[in-house]
């Protein structure tokens, strides 16, 4: 569990660094898995099956959302 935690917080890193990245996924509505995949070395099925997690966080971490940020509070200190 704390693997696939720690894997999930790298795809959703590369995303909050990666703006264009990041864009991409809004606009399209689906994970950018090839770039994703290159740049964190995560592997597909954990993103697969951790997708709606990933883009949850992602969303919540980029917006005006400080109450929910705390939650996820372990992303922040895994990138730094």
């Amino acid at each position: 569990a704390a693997k696939t935690k720690a894997e999930c917080a790298k795809a959703v890193g590369v995303l909050l660094t990666n703006e264009e990245l990041f864009r991409e996924m809004q606009r399209t509505r689906s994970l950018p898995l090839r770039e994703i995949i290159a740049i964190s070395g995560v592997k597909r099925k954990t993103i697969d099956r951790h997708r709606r997690y990933i883009i949850a966080s992602t969303e919540i971490l980029d917006g005006d959302f400080p109450y929910l940020a705390e939650y996820l509070e372990y992303i922040r200190k895994e990138r730094a």
